[in-house]
């Protein structure tokens, strides 16, 4: 896999999230309408800790930030669960951005 240095610009990727995305932080689902930046954060150390237990390492590039720039929506699966779907943005690592993919459905 290419290692993408610190001089060249981080990978972009935009689609539809097909699956919702989720985060949970003590045991407690985190809201992404109420503070978007905490949920991206959250969600760049869930694939950091999935990153570890697949690989035993965490990537050089740890770069990750997630935003839904149009159709936000909102559903409650169970109570410990919210999901989000709508138009996404990430900025990440190519290694960051490979385990977004795989753990989430987009087009």
């Amino acid at each position: 896999m290419k290692r993408i240095s610190c001089m060249t610009q981080q990978p972009k990727t935009s689609g539809n999230l097909l699956s919702g995305v989720f985060v949970q932080k003590d045991g407690a689902c985190l809201e992404y309408d109420r503070q978007p930046e905490i949920f991206s954060e959250m969600l760049r150390r869930q694939l950091l800790n999935i990153y570890y237990q697949r690989f035993g390492t965490h990537p050089e590039e740890q770069r990750f930030f997630f935003v839904i720039k149009d159709g936000l929506k909102k559903q409650h699966v169970v109570p410990s669960r919210i999901e989000y779907f709508g138009r996404y943005e990430v900025f990440a690592s190519t290694e960051l951005l490979d385990m977004f993919c795989q753990l989430f459905c987009v087009k």
